[in-house]
């Protein structure tokens, strides 16, 4: 299997939230495989692994502590690096201002439940 293709495996891994982890901690453990298999240029996107819908301070820090140094050594990394760690921090901005609103408004539609009938 060509790594170019194999690596869509880990992406698709990363965009759920269910199997995130897996996927970063996979990545971490086999980054000098994965760095001498892919193109020269794929290092630089690899901080996207991480930060794929991470939306809390802990996957934040945990990323940035990993991929800084790591991806941004390559062509385009500091700035594929910068764009991560924003798009994390605008998540987390986001969550922290509707989270509140949201609640509230599942509440409002969820059903009460019934109280159980004794037998």
């Amino acid at each position: 299997l060509d790594a170019r293709e194999s690596i869509r495996v880990v992406w698709g891994a990363a965009g759920d939230y269910r199997t995130r982890q897996l996927a970063l901690d996979f990545v971490k453990e086999h980054w000098d495989a994965l760095r001498a298999r892919l193109p020269d240029d794929a290092g630089a996107e690899a901080v996207w692994l991480g930060a794929a819908r991470a939306c809390d301070a802990k996957q934040r820090d945990e990323v940035r502590a990993y991929f800084f140094g790591r991806s941004t050594n390559f062509l385009g990394g500091p700035r594929a690096f910068d764009q991560a760690m924003e798009s994390i921090d605008l998540c987390i901005a986001w969550r922290a201002k509707h989270r509140r609103s949201a609640e509230r408004f599942i509440e409002m539609w969820t059903p009460a439940v019934p109280a159980k009938r004794p037998r």
